[in-house]
């Protein structure tokens, strides 16, 4: 992309001084600009969810707006939890001069493909959020100070960055592509002019990290002196043998089985299946030289994304293709003699593709034996000379055993056998981080560098492997032997050219700089996850909040209409209870004329504690109800200077009132535990916990109660989000345990069809639970067939 792309979002000749001034401030003081403001300088359009999708790819900003009292609420608040985000000090630097009741706005800036701005900030909202980054804990403080604001999601589209315009005259997944590397510039540039340290992005933007390595290491891959574009322009290559095909093909036919095995055969497994059916063999056949296969790539596993857009990996949209080809380019661009083709198509036309698991990855890292065998058939297979595993899982599945230093291995090359024929089937595996591993690790640098000598290792070892297959082949040499005589070459040329040392360093350099990025981020996560009683100013708010919902339980609230007979009647009550000490403490005070004076103009339904309080000076308030005090009046945008007794009465009466019903929230979960459910309302009861292990009691038909007990590692009823739901539903085949959006879960080592918990599952599953099915049914059985006296 040229500077001119970026015409859009700079200044223009014929901008008006207003413009001017916008733009002048956005660039200096950015959180101080509106929303609207920005509407005048930039094609902006707030995104809804009525939205229609649009082809390609857009970038968007959301919006928070806050006032500056409470921005600087929630820098300080981080700041008391450790935090040291460069963002803190330039928002403090931006507030400087501004009145406490201005507004400032904080952005954070994104990209979105396949869905609209709104839908994918609506999507980021739900779920359990992370810890330890700027983003979460500022819209954690953000949901505190005003959690309605926080539900209305204000994102705004920026249309000059939209790539839509390139499929009205184009189609295809290189467009697609294209598309994405204009948006990654697009939103690199972006974050850079909206300033990096007033957003709440914590990275450099783009989906992909961008592929430029070091001059020191493209220097070194150029003295090797590589021709693998030109022996593939001078050499012969074959379809591959018509019996692998037929033995791929019965493997796919088993990944269906697994699949069927796996999952319920609903409309999700079903796509998945047809996805396969679509691509496991189109990817995993090749071009062969002399009959063998050059190189097999490993993924990890399908994703949703493929699945979605029905793609291959080579010939999808995935940052983690962009990532490999890029790589795989610049090795191309250090041959000094190319060949009359310069296209890596050339040479995917030799690469097998496969993933170790052929649905969307499970969380679980462990060893799955009938994964591995269908990998290790389809090594044996293919049988490929060089084998690129992309993760420690697709490593860990094709060694005889499961490996976890993963650091120590990338880089170093070694034979293995896969399959039963230990001659016919080795192999020289070459193992890699996943490319997506980048994006988990803060994009380190280091990473990058380690990861582009992992495909030098990969681009000498297929020009090695090119030119033993296109030299005079002694046709006795065993399989064994024709791996070996390919590694001692390489690693010749590679010791020769000083790669050894530069990934040893390497290495070293990554194991620092991800120890120290694993500190930093750990220091964080402890610092959030200390509780406020580790904290003594958090225990003495605390405990001055303990104290006054205390203290307004010993007053009576209002009663009666002001000035009305039944008010009269309740004002002489409470002087004459003696037994209330707090009270007459308050009414010492008044004389009985002055009390009933002043009770008979007080509003109906106020604690009589917060009437007396709002007669005082509120500074004379404990320090944790003064700052609740504070927020309310700013959230309400109350001059505290002007604020009336009527005003202050008001606050403090909101104040009392989201205490109690604090407490009533608190009471209510607790007595969840003790709580009897009646059997003819379960099914609308949410049982979800937190723990895992799920108890509740419940009273039958009969009238007899009992306890509902699930232990941890059995139970349903876990959930991973305070938005998760756990409802039961009652079969005559069983029972079924759904989530909020009306699926019905298994466990893992259930057949996944039909009921979650089967009839001849239920005494296993857990206490007393074959009974609760018994009382349902029973009580159905009540409601369609009726007694005559009913």
């Amino acid at each position: 992309m040229s500077i001119s792309s970026f015409d859009a979002f700079l200044p223009k000749l014929h901008d008006s001084g207003a413009q001017r001034d916008i733009f002048e401030r956005f660039l200096s003081m950015p959180i101080t600009v509106s929303d609207h403001e920005l509407a005048q300088i930039f094609l902006i359009k707030r995104s809804c969810d009525s939205d229609e999708v649009q082809k390609g790819s857009m970038c968007y900003y959301r919006s928070w707006s806050l006032t500056k009292e409470q921005l600087q609420n929630i820098i300080k608040d981080l700041q008391r939890d450790g935090c040291d985000f460069p963002q803190l000090e330039s928002w403090t630097f931006q507030l400087r001069g501004m009145d406490n009741h201005q507004r400032v706005w904080v952005r954070y800036v994104g990209q979105t493909t396949s869905v609209t701005p709104f839908q994918r900030c609506a999507k980021s909202t739900k779920g359990p959020k992370a810890r330890g980054t700027l983003l979460n804990e500022f819209k954690r403080r953000y949901e505190v100070l005003d959690l309605e604001a926080s539900r209305r999601i204000r994102v705004f589209a920026l249309f000059d960055t939209a790539t839509g315009w390139l499929f009205e005259t184009y189609s295809s997944n290189r467009l697609t592509r294209s598309s994405r590397r204009i948006t990654d510039s697009f939103e690199r540039f972006l974050i850079a002019q909206f300033g990096s340290l007033s957003l709440l992005n914590q990275q450099a933007g783009g989906r992909g990290p961008s592929c430029i390595p070091s001059t020191r290491d493209t220097d070194m891959l150029s003295t090797i002196d590589t021709t693998v574009m030109r022996t593939l322009a001078q050499s012969v290559f074959q379809y591959m043998d018509l019996q692998v095909k037929l033995r791929l093909s019965a493997i796919t036919e088993t990944i269906y089985d697994a699949i069927r095995k796996r999952f319920p055969i609903d409309e999700t497994t079903q796509e998945n299946i047809r996805y396969i059916g679509s691509h496991h063999l189109k990817q995993a056949v090749c071009e062969t030289l002399h009959g063998h296969c050059i190189v097999a790539v490993i993924g990890e596993a399908v994703t949703e994304q493929s699945i979605r857009e029905d793609t291959g990996f080579f010939d999808g949209n995935s940052a983690t293709r962009d990532l490999i080809i890029g790589y795989l380019q610049e090795c191309l661009t250090c041959e000094s003699n190319l060949s009359l083709s310069s296209n890596l198509d050339d040479l995917m036309r030799l690469v097998s593709f496969t993933n170790v698991l052929y649905w969307p990855s499970q969380t679980s890292h462990k060893i799955d034996l009938d994964v591995k065998n269908i990998l290790q058939t389809y090594l044996a297979t293919v049988a490929p000379l060089l084998t690129i595993t992309l993760s420690e899982r697709t490593l860990s599945h094709t060694l005889t055993r499961a490996t976890r230093d993963l650091l120590d291995k990338i880089g170093i090359a070694r034979i293995e056998f896969v399959g039963n024929d230990t001659e016919s089937s080795h192999t020289i595996i070459l193992p890699q981080y996943h490319p997506g591993y980048d994006a988990h690790t803060g994009q380190l640098t280091r990473l990058r560098r380690l990861y582009f000598l992992c495909w030098i290792q990969v681009w000498v070892y297929i020009d090695t492997t090119l030119k033993v297959l296109t030299s005079e082949l002694d046709p006795t040499k065993g399989r064994h032997t024709l791996c070996q005589d390919i590694m001692a070459s390489a690693e010749t040329r590679l010791e020769a050219a000083g790669f050894k040392n530069a990934l040893r360093n390497a290495k070293e350099e990554f194991a620092e700089q991800k120890k120290q990025s694993l500190e930093a981020r750990a220091q964080v996560k402890r610092s959030f996850s200390k509780t406020e009683s580790t904290d003594a100013m958090s225990v003495a708010l605390i405990a001055e909040k303990s104290a006054h919902l205390s203290r307004l339980d010993r007053f009576p609230k209002t009663w009666g209409e002001p000035l009305s007979q039944q008010r009269r009647l309740w004002a002489h009550n409470q002087w004459i209870a003696n037994k209330n000490e707090p009270l007459q403490d308050a009414l010492r005070k008044f004389t009985k004329s002055e009390w009933t004076t002043y009770a008979a103009i007080l509003p109906t339904g106020y604690n009589l504690a917060v009437c007396f309080d709002a007669s005082e000076d509120v500074a004379n308030l404990p320090q944790a109800i003064h700052g609740l005090f504070l927020e309310k009046a700013a959230a309400k945008n109350i001059d505290m200077a002007l604020l009336a007794t009527e005003s202050r009465r008001e606050i403090l009466q909101s104040i009392a009132e989201d205490m109690v019903q604090g407490r009533e929230r608190f009471r209510k979960i607790k007595r969840r535990k003790t709580q009897v459910y009646s059997i003819n309302t379960l099914h609308k009861i949410d049982l979800g916990t937190w723990t895992g292990r799920s108890i509740f009691k419940c009273e039958g038909i009969d009238g007899s109660v009992r306890k509902i007990s699930c232990s941890n590692n059995r139970s349903l009823f876990r959930r991973k989000s305070q938005f998760c739901r756990r409802m039961l539903e009652f079969h005559h085949d069983g029972i079924s345990i759904k989530n909020e959006h009306g699926q019905v879960l298994y466990s893992e080592d259930s057949d996944k069809v039909g009921v979650s918990i089967p009839i001849d599952r239920l005494d296993d599953f857990a206490e007393n639970i074959k009974w609760l099915w018994e009382q349902a049914m029973a009580d159905r059985a009540q409601i369609h067939h009726p007694t005559m006296s009913s």
